[in-house]
């Protein structure tokens, strides 16, 4: 760990063990306008065991933008190419952006875009609206996380839900056959842990260990073992 991460985690362990909330907050908001790409999984994983809920939690909150949270769902994708296209298929099929006219999921619910599933902490979210830069290969199972913004002020969390028609039209145009698993929502650190744990799963990749934000990954890992194997029986 570097000596400026070092330092910044001293300061944050005193203001945690003290009570000092606002305090933290404000540290982690300052250090994330220059923080590099993994320093926020560096600098959980650099925490002492007994502290690190807090300060896991503390991340979470500050990067997602509490109280409007961004939240990520991590999406399962297996696509096979049209063969009966009169061109040649797209060398792999790109995530969907949204057409501007198009419907949201529900109110206080906003489509921003999409995360590859081995994204850093901090990632950059702009320019806005996001690009759908996330490249799916053809036949290969493969993850990314579909970001939304949530207004706390519309409709609570537990409120949210997806209709399944709205993904389906999102991926109404999708040049080829499409088999997609997702709809939980999460605050979007702990989506990209899921979404690493699914496709490692669904790729038969080795085993992850537990998430740094996403502590239980089972449940990921198995929905990305049964993903597989329905993808074997269907294409």
């Amino acid at each position: 760990m570097s000596d400026s991460l070092e330092a910044l985690l001293d300061k944050l362990l005193f203001t945690l063990r003290h009570g000092r909330i606002d305090q933290s907050v404000d540290l982690v908001q300052a250090w994330l306008k220059t923080a590099r790409p993994g320093q926020v999984t560096a600098l959980a994983k650099a925490c002492p065991e007994q502290v690190r809920p807090q300060l896991t939690t503390l991340l979470r909150d500050v990067v997602s933008g509490f109280p409007d949270v961004l939240f990520g769902c991590p999406i399962l994708i297996h696509a096979v190419p049209d063969i009966e296209l009169d061109e040649p298929a797209p060398p792999c099929l790109w995530l969907p952006s949204l057409e501007a006219s198009a419907d949201q999921p529900c109110d206080g619910l906003q489509f921003e875009g999409w995360l590859p599933a081995d994204a850093e902490l901090p990632v950059s979210l702009f320019p806005h609206p996001f690009k759908p830069t996330v490249p799916v290969p053809w036949r290969t199972s493969t993850s990314g996380i579909a970001l939304f913004r949530h207004d706390h002020t519309v409709c609570a969390e537990e409120a949210i839900d997806i209709p399944v028609e709205w993904w389906g039209n999102l991926f109404r145009s999708t040049p080829g056959k499409v088999r997609l698993l997702g709809r939980l929502l999460l605050p979007y650190p702990d989506a990209l842990d899921a979404a690493r744990a699914l496709q490692a799963a669904a790729r038969g990749e080795s085993s992850l260990g537990s998430g740094v934000f996403l502590h239980d990954c089972e449940w990921a890992r198995d929905s990305g073992l049964t993903f597989a194997t329905e993808c074997a029986r269907e294409f």
